[in-house]
């Protein structure tokens, strides 16, 4: 399956788009369901984002972003549909930022998971950065990330294959519908619920992908004279669980 594992709704600061928007969008970029992963919360947006995605033949995850001291986090437990209000058992310090090692052990504590946002993106409020190979507890990184550059991908990509972690795509899509399943996520097998999806990433079996055009142009005063950016293709398990670049052929 193709999922976007990383997408706002309108309950999110800056947010523009609701859950029907969003869905609308996602069937016609080809995607198997995304994940909604609003601001510290599970989201009004996502639960009837979710209750749509069953009508519509998508499926719907349902996720928060959680901004810490040490970066961003997504945050998946199972049945969140039934999870008591998250300021329930998470508090935001004075700067409205969650205290990391409080959120980890709260999601442990929710049988749940935490993966690496957008760790190499220095234009978020809170860089994580190389602090993520010191961090114990994380299950994954978002390897690519559609509102991060290039360059900050592919470092999180690389630090997400010297730690034997599974990598995640997702496209951020906040105020800009387009970018909306130009990064994804395969999966190796079928996933109906965040049960399946704890299962995979912790197996393992997930693989970020680009789709559709390039997230980046080149930049140049001649436009004549560009050159198109080489295809960047799905990653492919190497023997020992690290990643593997295979192009994708046009």
């Amino acid at each position: 399956m193709i999922i976007d594992f990383h997408v706002h709704t309108s309950d999110s600061p800056g947010g523009r788009f609701t859950p029907a928007q969003l869905l609308e969008k996602a069937a016609a970029v080809g995607l198997d369901g995304i994940c909604i992963t609003d601001f510290h919360q599970i989201s009004p947006g996502a639960l009837e984002g979710k209750e749509l995605g069953r009508k519509a033949g998508l499926v719907v995850l349902a996720g928060f972003e959680a901004v810490t001291e040490l970066g961003h986090f997504l945050v998946f437990v199972p049945h969140p549909e039934k999870l008591s209000p998250v300021s329930a058992w998470l508090r935001l310090g004075s700067e409205g930022r969650l205290m990391f090692a409080s959120l980890l052990e709260a999601v442990r504590s929710q049988q749940g998971i935490l993966v690496a946002a957008h760790p190499f993106d220095r234009q978020r409020s809170v860089y994580l950065g190389d602090r993520l190979a010191r961090l114990d507890g994380v299950a994954a990184v978002e390897a690519l990330n559609g509102r991060a550059g290039m360059q900050a991908n592919e470092m999180a990509e690389e630090l997400a294959a010297s730690l034997g972690l599974p990598g995640l795509g997702g496209s951020d899509t906040l105020d800009d519908l387009e970018r909306l399943g130009r990064v994804a996520t395969v999966t190796s097998g079928p996933v109906a619920d965040e049960t399946d999806l704890l299962k995979f990433v912790s197996e393992g079996g997930v693989w970020p992908v680009e789709l559709g055009r390039p997230l980046f142009e080149p930049a140049t005063k001649k436009p004549q004279q560009q050159k198109k950016p080489a295809p960047r293709g799905s990653f492919q398990p190497r023997a020992g669980g690290r990643p593997m670049r295979r192009r994708r052929s046009k």
